[in-house]
């Protein structure tokens, strides 16, 4: 990246954390495990996942008791950061009254385009997504791509673990 890049992003964080607090994590000198839960929680345990089953073999009254933990007042949904697509990496894209979750296949030969496969939402509103019996690949360009890279759960049915966050992004495209 460019040094001036890092100070554009660095002067927006700044604002956002000046506007928006970020909250402190009690007791981090304790932990041994913080992972996002969204854009404004932490998962954070005292005891490493990892870790659990030796854990509960040697010491069977801990446990991995995940404590979720707000960091900020309000999500931060979209900085205006350019999304830079990378192969095998699921991102949501914008279908102007809908989105969907597409893998990036490969870059296309245009500049700014790239070859995705789409899965489809169960039901509209839905956290699961399925690939469709028929095929849904199209070639896309960068600046419909507005949110990802996206975390997916599950193998027959993929579970979007932030769900509420590309929703409230695709809001603020809408308005």
């Amino acid at each position: 990246m460019k040094s001036q890049d890092v100070e554009v992003v660095r002067a927006e964080l700044q604002s956002l954390w000046e506007k928006n607090d970020p909250k402190r994590i009690p007791s981090t000198h304790e932990l041994h495990y913080v992972k996002a839960n969204g854009m404004s929680c932490v998962d954070v345990s005292v005891i490493s996942p990892f870790l659990s089953v030796q854990v509960a073999q040697h010491f069977p009254e801990r446990s991995v008791n995940f404590k979720t933990v707000e960091i900020l007042k309000q999500p931060i949904v979209h900085l205006d950061l350019p999304i830079v697509p990378e192969v095998e990496q699921y991102y949501a894209v914008d279908y102007v009254t809908r989105f969907y979750i597409g893998r990036v296949l490969k870059a296309s030969d245009k500049p700014g385009f790239w070859h995705m496969k789409f899965l489809h939402q169960v039901k509209r509103n839905s956290e699961v997504f399925k690939w469709p019996r028929a095929v849904d690949c199209a070639e896309v360009h960068e600046s419909v791509i507005f949110f990802g890279p996206i975390l997916l759960e599950g193998v027959n049915g993929l579970k979007v673990q932030n769900i509420d966050e590309i929703n409230a992004a695709f809001a603020n495209i809408l308005h």
